[in-house]
């Protein structure tokens, strides 16, 4: 069963199949975590996204200069300069409300498309595989530190390093859960041309490393990501499971986890209390 649903054109459909034909990573270990918001599929579709470009100016200041972390919307937003002009051209929407958007401008460069896709490919298989499995995001952070320190990896705050995985006052650049776009797209889509570089080099030794982490699980029993609950940021003192325009920041396996760090079910969505 395919986990990508290509809803574009003929052309559009076929540089994402041209992709994924590149990529051997199994997207089927992201199903039963899918399953947890009531999918099967996660979408990939086309639009222009110049408007999100017009006010690149600000998120630059957070985000870097090849790309645009806008947790706040609940969406990562790939970016890159285009005929002398910084330009969106992919958004990856975060869970719960998981898909995919390329820019229509992908249509003239193959090569440029099946990488933006891969890269927001990247953070699905973060947030529906390596998250479940719990272990996997330490295994990539240790093969781009060339290290292992133990222990789990914040998605946000200082990690003793001026940065963690989405965080850090090191910028966009250092944040290792964006490297990790880079070590995917070498890891299993080798013939595909990558054109960002950030702070963590990805060395033919990292690539292997990611590799071998990421097959190194089965996916976990849908039973066992359905209870998970989340917060939309760090100072938030709310949890959900399911709320219509408020993206996760911080994931809890359940609901006594969240309390247990101070958090109360949000009276809106209802989520569960235990």
């Amino acid at each position: 069963m395919t986990v990508w649903n290509p809803q574009g054109t003929a052309l559009q459909n076929a540089l994402v199949q041209r992709a994924l034909d590149a990529c051997d990573f199994p997207f089927d270990r992201l199903l039963p975590s899918l399953a947890g918001e009531g999918k099967t599929t996660i979408g990939v579709t086309w639009a222009d996204l110049s408007a999100r470009s017009s006010n690149s100016g600000d998120s630059h200041a957070s985000g870097g200069p090849e790309h645009d972390h806008s947790h706040a919307e609940g969406v990562h937003s790939i970016e890159r300069e285009v005929e002398g002009r910084a330009r969106v051209l992919g958004l990856f929407y975060l869970p719960p409300h998981t898909k995919v958007v390329l820019d229509t401008t992908l249509e003239a460069n193959p090569e440029l498309a099946a990488e933006v896709f891969l890269a927001e490919a990247a953070h699905a298989v973060d947030y529906h595989h390596m998250v479940p499995a719990k272990t996997m995001r330490r295994a990539v952070w240790n093969a781009l530190h060339g290290s292992n320190d133990g222990g789990d990896i914040a998605e946000s705050g200082d990690v003793e390093h001026g940065h963690s995985w989405f965080d850090g006052g090191g910028g966009y650049s250092s944040w290792v859960g964006e490297s990790f776009m880079e070590g995917f797209v070498r890891a299993f889509a080798p013939t595909v041309p990558v054109t960002i570089t950030l702070d963590h080099p990805v060395t033919p030794e990292a690539t292997r490393a990611i590799r071998a982490a990421l097959l190194s699980a089965p996916p976990p029993p849908a039973s066992a990501v359905t209870a998970r609950v989340y917060r939309a940021k760090p100072s938030s003192r709310v949890y959900h499971d399911a709320h219509q325009g408020i993206a996760a920041g911080e994931w809890f396996d359940t609901a006594t986890l969240a309390r247990a760090a101070g958090l109360r079910p949000c009276r809106s969505c209802k989520p569960p209390d235990a």
